[in-house]
Parts: structure tokens; C-alpha cells; sequence
């Protein structure tokens, strides 16, 4: 078995080159092909049929980056898995698989704090930041961590303003996001406005709980 085995490592490094360098680039191409799933695939999910097709493509298209080397069976192999590909996502469009619910570490959750910043006055932003802050006080109290975007960019935003380079909302709008997609696996609701509503949207569609009271937080014990 071991001398086909390497009879087999033999015969591609002949033709394909060094196995490590095959995988390298097939290993490139499949980590572009997988980025946008990760988070999904890290929470419990599946891995699409559509990108295993687009994946066993890519095995073949690499085959091709060798100079004088030609198999019709690359070629071909890689056309019928590109219609697997259009096939499989036609049916996935049409029977979609739900997000995967990200779970917490050792029921630890990583919750994003989402509330009201903005106000008509400076008393209004600091109000909003205080209960934000208490909020975040709380769940870490009931054992979670807990991110407050209010006290993590407010003086960052207010020495913005002082020399007169204020952020643009949508950068902080995409911050948000970012720490959403990325690194949350519940978001707390302290309030509502329409920066929080569009959090909430992008919580539930990256399979993130959503909480609106303490009621809900469950108790992991003492940090």
C-alpha cells in the first residue's frame, strides 16, 4: 500500500510539481472562494454544495498553472463542476439554509451593546453612554464579556470634532458592523434609533441573538 501510495506522490509531482506548492495554491484560491462563509462555518454551519462545486473547480483550474503541462481532464473536469456550480446555487437561492446561531464559549457570550448615541445636547449623548455603560456593566456582571461601542469611540469621536475632522456616521456605522459580523454572538438592545435598527438587522442575519432586557441575558456566574 505504501509503495502505491508513493508511486501515486510520484507520478503528480511529475506532472503537477511540488505537492506543497499544488496545495499552497489551491489553498489560496479556496480561501477566497470561503472567506464570506467562515463566521457561518465556525458556528456549527455547512459548508454550500454550490462552493464545494466552485472549490473542486478551483483543484483544476490550479492543475492548469503549470507551464507546458496540458490534460484535457482538467479542463473538462473544471467546465462540469462550474455547472454543478450554477445549478446547485439556482437551488439554493430557492430552498435557503438558515444562518448558523453562533454559540457561546463555555456559555460565555460576546455581546455587542447597542443603544441611542446621538442626542440634541451633550447631557443627551452622555446620558445615552451612561446606560450604555450600565448595561454593559451588567451583562459582564452576569459572566459574558461585553463590547460598548459608546465608551469605546466616544472620545475618540469628540477629539475628531475638536480638530475639526469629524468621522463621516457610516465609518462608524461600518465599525459597528465589523464587530457584529466578526466577534458578537448576542447584541443587547438598550434602545432603539435608526443606527440601532439597522444593528439589529445585521445581528439576526449573521445568526446573532438579540436581547432586549436583562431578563434575557442568561447568568454564567462570576467572572
Amino acid at each position: 500500500m505504501q509503495e502505491n501510495i508513493q508511486a501515486v506522490r510520484e507520478d503528480r509531482q511529475k506532472t503537477y510539481g511540488d505537492p506543497w506548492e499544488n496545495h499552497e495554491g489551491i489553498g489560496k484560491q479556496w480561501g477566497a472562494l470561503l472567506r464570506h462563509v467562515g463566521r457561518h462555518i465556525a458556528d456549527g454551519g455547512d459548508v454550500p454544495p454550490s462552493l464545494v462545486a466552485a472549490c473542486m473547480t478551483a483543484v483544476k483550474l490550479n492543475r492548469c498553472r503549470i507551464p507546458r503541462v496540458y490534460h484535457q481532464d482538467n479542463t473538462i473536469d473544471a467546465h462540469a463542476y462550474m455547472e454543478m456550480v450554477d445549478e446547485f446555487r439556482a437551488r439554493e437561492v430557492q430552498n435557503p439554509t438558515p444562518q448558523a446561531h453562533r454559540q457561546p464559549v463555555n456559555g460565555i457570550h460576546r455581546v455587542y451593546v447597542a443603544g441611542a448615541y446621538t442626542g440634541d445636547s451633550t447631557e443627551q449623548i452622555e446620558e445615552n453612554c451612561r446606560r450604555a455603560r450600565v448595561a454593559t456593566f451588567l451583562i459582564m456582571s452576569n459572566g459574558h464579556d461585553a463590547h460598548c461601542p459608546h465608551d469605546a469611540t466616544h472620545q475618540v469621536s469628540e477629539y475628531a470634532k475638536s480638530v475639526k475632522f469629524p468621522y463621516d456616521y457610516e465609518r462608524w456605522m461600518r465599525l459597528d458592523f465589523g464587530i457584529i459580523e466578526r466577534w458578537a454572538t448576542a447584541l443587547y438592545v438598550v434602545s432603539e434609533s435608526p443606527g440601532t435598527l439597522r444593528e439589529i438587522k445585521r445581528a439576526k442575519d449573521n445568526g446573532v441573538a438579540v436581547w432586549r432586557s436583562m431578563d434575557e441575558v442568561p447568568l454564567v456566574g462570576k467572572p
